[in-house]
């Protein structure tokens, strides 16, 4: 699941995709090739806003992908497929995302992908437009974590792919059992002592989102009277809707994370709408250790890193703001929050944030800008439906 967080509030990009085998045209795997007494290979990766990008080539030629274990597929975008030679073959597949849409996606297949030492021959990809806010050729998913065991070290920005008969874990790591639930992978764990299973979605970079079904059996609604209502999500399939609380405390394995912020899901459908899973963990929780990811040996190995004490805050200007059409603009206003009071409204337009003019800054500049201390001062201008004006919002915890 793909997830872009941190606007102007945890506004996240999600794209779990289930792919509807039914319709999917699978294809084996050729084993992958290593270079003869190579049995791995260590390989950097860029963390932008909690998201895995890692350079690979596909047909010869550099892609830039995400690393994604909520994907149940290896995905490419239309024109990256186009550009990389792979072409369509076959019938259409059908792709569930966070909003309510199912979405048609075609299948294509590769001659070679190549993962630093590791060739991986005749991989397939399904293709799928992914949101512009993700600047990737496309998703290394549940093919590429199959065929090798996978480690993810976040405080070094390393990734390590090795043969799964050749694997063996640090003697500092916890090792778990892990499941595979429409190709993503799964934990058991607890919400302030509830127990549940969770998706483990290194393309999510929020902590927690708790899925609907699993909220209201569990009343979790009612638990957290100290919450806000606010859109904090996007995705394949349109947007996700919550109910933002603070967690006592997030359990997986025997490793506690108190004070943990959490989405509970309002999405009646969609992958967030499961009766299954109790919900989706992402980076912000997972970049608190290495970890390792064994699909063959059904097996999930947690190893606390310098980021397992980080304090977790919550957004503080009250704007939820996204691209739109090109354009900036406030698709949420958190109540009661900086926004709301100083009188910005849903559908404003972005000018400038601090003297930078909208057309020059990220979701991650964004992001930056509304994290900042509390009592911390914000310009911004927007383009109102009484004109442009400027306002000033001071930051404050919300939550």
């Amino acid at each position: 699941m793909v997830r872009v967080a941190n606007l102007f509030t945890r506004l996240s990009l999600c794209a779990i995709l289930l792919l509807s085998v039914a319709h999917s045209q699978t294809v084996a795997q050729d084993p992958v090739v290593m270079p003869e007494g190579q049995f791995e290979t260590t390989v950097p990766f860029k963390l932008i806003g909690g998201h895995i990008f890692v350079d690979v080539k596909i047909n010869d030629k550099t892609a830039t992908m995400l690393l994604d274990t909520g994907s149940g597929g290896n995905v490419l975008t239309p024109t990256a497929a186009k550009d990389l030679g792979v072409e369509p073959v076959g019938r259409d597949a059908t792709a569930k995302g966070v909003g309510e849409q199912l979405l048609k996606v075609g299948h294509g297949i590769a001659n070679e992908m190549r993962i630093g030492l590791a060739s991986l021959p005749k991989p397939g990809f399904f293709i799928i437009p992914l949101p512009q806010e993700i600047k990737c050729q496309g998703l290394l998913g549940f093919d590429t974590f199959n065929q090798l065991v996978t480690s993810v070290d976040y405080e070094h920005q390393l990734l390590t792919f090795t043969r799964p008969g050749q694997f063996r874990p640090s003697k500092t790591a916890r090792s778990y059992p892990l499941s595979l639930r429409n190709n993503i992978p799964q934990m058991d764990g607890e919400l302030d002592g509830i127990k549940g299973s969770f998706k483990l979605d290194t393309g999510a970079n929020d902590s927690v989102t708790v899925f609907a079904a699993f909220s209201e059996r569990h009343k979790l609604r009612s638990k957290y009277p100290n919450s806000i209502e606010a859109i904090d999500g996007k995705g394949i399939g349109g947007y996700v809707r919550s109910q933002v609380v603070r967690l006592g405390s997030v359990k997986l394995g025997e490793f506690v994370l108190p004070e943990i912020i959490a989405g509970l899901s309002r999405n009646m459908q969609g992958v967030f709408a499961e009766g299954g899973p109790a919900g989706n963990v992402g980076s912000a929780i997972l970049s608190r250790f290495t970890i390792t990811f064994d699909y063959r040996h059904r097996k999930v190995y947690l190893e606390p890193n310098a980021n397992f004490n980080r304090q977790e805050s919550f957004n503080r200007s009250g704007l939820v703001i996204d691209k739109v059409e090109g354009k900036w603009k406030v698709i949420d206003v958190i109540a009661k929050g900086p926004g709301d009071e100083a009188g910005i409204k849903v559908n404003d337009e972005l000018v400038s944030i601090e003297g930078k003019a909208a057309n020059e800054i990220n979701f991650q500049f964004i992001g930056e800008k509304c994290r900042q201390p509390v009592g911390t001062a914000v310009k911004l201008v927007f383009l109102t439906s009484g004109g442009k004006r400027d306002f000033t919002i001071t930051l404050k915890d919300l939550i």
